[in-house]
């Protein structure tokens, strides 16, 4: 007898399709309801020690690093004072009675690679200028670097490694002198340093 084409078509579901369909029920179901083994607590501690110890490094290397910038400026500061008083001395040559013309005399005396004005490590622009009948070094910004532009803790810096060396004025940003202590709190204002030079 002849099976006719529904017949041999439900035969074929029979065989095929319905093992395969109750088999991969029976897989997704052993998926769904397997029971996932977590965590053990060494491991999840293991795995904050890594991440605390990776934080507490870039925490660290950025203070480094401001630690060295605020040094290269003392040493900038240091530096440009020894350069005034060398010229000075060498040359016989009052540098200091025209600001102006510091930066071109150095530089022609070859003291300085350029007639510009040095920059420093955190940015702005070393310049001197006529305070009070003496001569003062300024760090700042802008135009005759009075707009300032140090953080608390950064004019800190400058100001404590330069304390035993040369007489430091910080001031705030309308120019008035300011006395910063290491127990002061970081703030939103901002600083400019300054050195007597004579």
């Amino acid at each position: 007898m002849k099976k006719s084409r529904a017949e041999s078509y439900s035969g074929w579901l029979r065989r095929t399709v319905v093992p395969w369909a109750y088999s991969a029920r029976a897989r997704l179901s052993k998926m769904l309801f397997r029971k996932f083994d977590g965590f053990s607590l060494i491991e999840i501690s293991i795995v904050l020690v890594i991440v605390g110890v990776m934080l507490g490094s870039i925490f660290k290397g950025r203070e480094l690093l401001t630690q060295v910038r605020i040094k290269s400026v003392a040493d900038g500061f240091s530096n440009i004072q020894t350069l005034v008083m060398l010229y000075s001395s060498t040359y016989d040559d009052k540098i200091l009675s025209n600001p102006e013309t510091v930066w071109s005399k150095l530089a022609a005396a070859e003291l300085l690679p350029s007639d510009a004005p040095p920059s420093s490590k955190l940015g702005g622009i070393y310049s001197i200028h006529s305070v009070d009948e003496s001569f003062v070094l300024r760090l700042g910004e802008g135009e005759r670097s009075a707009k300032a532009f140090l953080t608390r803790t950064q004019a800190f810096g400058i100001q404590t490694r330069l304390a035993d060396s040369a007489k430091v004025v910080v001031r705030n940003k309308s120019q008035q002198p300011v006395v910063l202590s290491e127990n002061d709190k970081d703030d939103n204002e901002l600083y400019t340093v300054e050195i007597v030079l004579q």
